[in-house]
Formats: C-alpha cells, structure tokens, sequence
C-alpha cells in the first residue's frame, strides 16, 4: 500500500505523551511513534498505474500551496462494525491550504489513473487499532487525550510524502518513498 501523507516533526512527537498512554493500554495496537503522520491520499496496492509511474509524477509535481500550520487537538475513533475501529488524534481545525493540497494531490492522482477516492477527506492522525472488544479502553483514552492540554500542540506543514508500508519489518513501518516541498518557486 502506497499512500501520501504529512509527516508529524518529530519534535512534536517527543512531546506528545504518548507513551503513556501505550504503557497503560497495551492491549491496543500502536501506530509506532516515528511513523505518525496526516494521510493525504491511498493508491491500491496493485492496481494501475503502477507505483513506479507515481514516484516519476511526484518526482517533477509542484504543488500550488504554501507551507501552513496544523493544531493538534483531541480524538476520536472510527469503529469498523464488529472488527475494532481507528483511534486519531484529531486537528482543532482544517486549513483552506491543506484542504487545497489534497485536492490538488486527488487531481493529481485522477490524471494519472487512479479511480477517485471513495472516502470524503476527514484529516486525522492515526494512533492506534482497536479490537471491538477494548472499545471501552478506546473511549478511556479519547477522554484522556481530549482532557489533556500536553496534546495541543501545533506544528508547520512545509512538505508531504510519499510512503509506502513495508514488509520487512515484523511491525508496521512506512517508508518515504520520496519527500516533496510544498510550494515551490518557479525555475526562471
């Protein structure tokens, strides 16, 4: 699976007291802490084109979007029926500019093949996977999190990447396949 995302610094990260919260809920699955970050847009694994062809357009893409600030602030889930859900942090609010760029990234994405996504853009940063089961647990921690001012924190968006998940690794890890800048000046 390929995807395109926003990569949370990771000083924000040290900062965020996660590892808490990992220690006392160990029963949830943990997105691990260098891996945190803002999903753009998936590709299918598979499908057409190919990755290649999407490394090659993001190689020579520029984007039409300035660098701006996102605010971290609260969560919340997403249960998936019977199966556990997606526990996120969430974003106090959503800029025009990223809105602006996942458009543009879905245009992008449309010219080159890919089927529109499905979903409507909802920003969130995955923290964790939950089994139905531990959805009790789950609502623990949204409350916590929420309650919590060490988890407002901001940070300034100034590039995006492109990652894939690897297989190498006996947990989940995504690797950049390429880092673009966000606006970028014009060659004279």
């Amino acid at each position: 699976m390929a995807f395109l995302g926003i990569r949370l610094p990771e000083a924000l990260v040290a900062d965020l007291p996660l590892l808490p919260l990992m220690s006392r809920y160990p029963e949830l699955k943990w997105t691990k802490l260098p891996d945190l970050h803002l999903t753009l847009r998936f590709f299918p694994e598979g499908g057409t084109p190919n990755l290649e062809t999407l490394v090659a357009a993001m190689q020579t893409h520029r984007t039409h979007v300035a660098p701006f600030d996102l605010h971290v602030r609260g969560a919340g889930t997403f249960d998936r029926q019977k199966n556990g859900g997606v526990l996120w942090l969430a974003l106090a609010s959503v800029p025009p500019q990223l809105s602006q760029l996942q458009l543009e990234l879905e245009s992008l994405a449309h010219s080159l093949g890919y089927a529109p996504e499905p979903r409507t853009f909802n920003p969130h940063i995955t923290i964790a996977r939950y089994r139905f089961e531990d959805r009790e647990k789950v609502l623990e921690v949204v409350a916590r999190i929420t309650a919590s001012p060490a988890f407002h924190r901001g940070f300034h968006a100034d590039r995006f990447s492109l990652m894939k998940r690897t297989r190498d690794e006996p947990t989940r890890v995504y690797q950049d396949l390429l880092i673009r800048p966000l606006w970028e000046a014009k060659d004279n």
